[in-house]
């Protein structure tokens, strides 16, 4: 079985994603993390950000998994080492917009995808998984917010991760990130977001969309419990149909 969640910056998908994939016993895999790190990776090695063909190169020399088999968790594991802080940063997320623009880019992106869901069993979370990554997903949901709900969770979330993130600080610092600026404020998290917004979907290639047959979930005044809730009632329902229909 394979379940997309699209939406984006700050509707919740991935802390959605997240717990859905632990109510189902399914893998979770947050497509925009790919970006992230082939970003991060890129600013490390001193590859312009505006040259696809390196970008898809640095992007092929890094060998993902997105689970590991001592913890059982899922994540983002690059040459086997948790990457799941590193790309945290705000600065990462806006290289990761600006490289997800490219042809080539999404290619290596949608490999790894589609390779990782070979088995099925997996909860994928991005701004295009159930639209152009996994078109045929058993369940598509799309959730969203208003743009003043998404800032204020990002900024909620930053803070949080100051102890989290403080041991990286000489990563971050040593590929030229300003990490004080990690936290930033409302007003400037919330127009990184409405400019996102924008350019993800506006963009020729791949523009995040709500695809046709995906249940949208407005999460601006539910919890998460709530919106989880939904989701796994409507895979369950599906399920119990299935076997009362002797499927």
């Amino acid at each position: 079985m394979i379940v997309t969640i699209d939406g984006p910056a700050g509707s919740g998908k991935s802390s959605a994603a997240r717990m859905l994939a632990e109510e189902l016993g399914f893998i979770h895999l947050n497509s925009g993390a790919i970006f992230r790190a082939i970003g991060v990776a890129a600013q490390e090695q001193g590859v312009p950000l505006d040259d696809e063909a390196a970008l898809e190169q640095v992007g092929r020399r890094m060998k993902f998994s997105f689970y590991d088999q001592n913890t059982k968790m899922s994540g983002i594991f690059v040459d086997g080492v948790d990457w799941g802080q590193l790309i945290l940063t705000e600065d990462a997320g806006k290289v990761a917009s600006r490289i997800a623009v490219f042809q080539r880019v999404r290619d290596v992106a949608a490999e790894l995808q589609r390779n990782a869901g070979q088995n099925g069993n997996i909860v994928v979370e991005g701004r295009d998984a159930g639209s152009v990554i996994f078109p045929d997903a058993d369940f598509k949901f799309y959730l969203d917010a208003s743009v003043d709900v998404r800032a204020r969770r990002r900024l909620r979330q930053l803070e949080s991760a100051t102890v989290t993130l403080e041991p990286i600080r000489q990563k971050v610092d040593s590929i030229g990130q300003d990490f004080d600026s990690v936290h930033g404020d409302f007003d400037s998290i919330r127009r990184d977001i409405a400019e996102r917004d924008l350019r993800d979907s506006t963009r020729t290639i791949a523009p995040q969309t709500c695809p046709k047959d995906a249940l949208r979930i407005d999460t601006s005044d539910i919890s998460l419990a709530e919106v989880v809730a939904k989701m796994v009632a409507v895979v369950e329902s599906f399920e119990l149909n299935d076997v009362q229909s002797g499927v």
